[in-house]
């Protein structure tokens, strides 16, 4: 590059800075499975020194004025703290924690905006104290990230929401997402400094059947994982008749159960799970569904 006789070297952070802009406009995605929403969906996080654990789960639906919210789970907990709905490329939360049964309407606000651009931002009230830290105040879509490094996979180009919270000393001031999984990184700041959480594993239910009754289940039925063998992440699909509680385990050869896939009750249809098995050695396992007086099991080879 060569300087032209009215350009100065100041002029380089100017001209700088609009080709990060242009960069970074260039890679605005369009993806609303950035925060996947079905019953069942759960991810685990961890500190790196793995002193500190979270668990969040979609545990219950609630239709308010047309408009259909889905309930997370904090910890062990198992009634929903948080309700978001999701349009398009966007995800709603709604201002309080607890919908009433009977609710005609309810104040939403705009949390995470999937197409926005870099450092296009909005405002968040939450009326709930101990969440106006974590979910209240300014939020931005900061930037792109190329790749993020988790213990459940590294994720490539991963927007970024960068949180000013009214709570100075607490609450997160960032979250990092992957498509198809969700939330895969949250910096949190607390009264002792800054806490890394980082997604360690993930549990992820697609609910496959729409609603115009194309396709219509009349039986019970666990279908063989794919791929198989795999590694180190593989699909099982299965099916109900009707809405019914179902758990979803994977056992190791010994007969020890070394994770839970689903534990809820799900609707009629077919439904896919994502195991990623990244925490468990090469060897055969096996997959039980039960449902009502419905069991089958299916074998599945891991080969690291």
């Amino acid at each position: 590059m060569t300087l032209n006789k009215n350009m100065s070297l100041h002029s380089f952070p100017l001209i700088w800075c609009l080709i990060c802009i242009l960069t970074a406009r260039a890679q605005v995605l369009h993806d609303s499975s950035y925060f996947p929403l079905a019953v069942g969906n759960q991810w685990i996080y961890r500190t790196l020194d793995s002193v500190y654990t979270d668990t969040e789960m979609v545990a219950d639906t609630q239709r308010v004025n047309g408009r259909l919210y889905y309930g997370f789970t904090h910890g062990s907990s198992s009634t929903p703290y948080l309700w978001f709905r999701e349009d398009g490329d966007k995800i709603y939360i709604a201002e309080s924690v607890v919908i009433p049964q009977d609710s005609t309407d309810i104040q939403e606000y705009l949390m995470y905006n999937f197409s926005a651009q870099p450092w296009e931002s909005w405002h968040v009230s939450m009326t709930y104290f101990p969440l106006v830290c974590d979910y209240g105040g300014d939020i931005a879509m900061e930037r792109i990230v190329d790749s993020i490094v988790t213990p459940a996979g590294i994720f490539r180009n991963c927007p970024v929401f960068s949180h000013r919270s009214s709570c100075r000393d607490a609450g997160i001031c960032g979250e990092f997402f992957a498509a198809g999984i969700g939330r895969i990184q949250i910096n949190r700041v607390t009264y002792f400094g800054g806490v890394y959480l980082l997604l360690t594993n993930s549990t992820l239910i697609t609910e496959m059947a729409d609603n115009s009754n194309s396709l219509v289940i009349n039986d019970y039925h666990l279908f063989q994982n794919y791929p198989n063998p795999f590694n180190p992440t593989t699909t099982i699909v299965f099916q109900i008749p009707h809405k019914i509680y179902v758990t979803l385990e994977i056992y190791n050869v010994v007969g020890q159960k070394v994770k839970m896939l689903v534990n809820s009750e799900l609707k009629a249809g077919q439904h896919s799970v994502l195991w990623n098995a990244s925490d468990q050695t090469s060897g055969i396992y096996f997959c039980i569904i039960r449902a009502n007086n419905f069991s089958k099991s299916i074998k599945l080879v891991l080969l690291h």
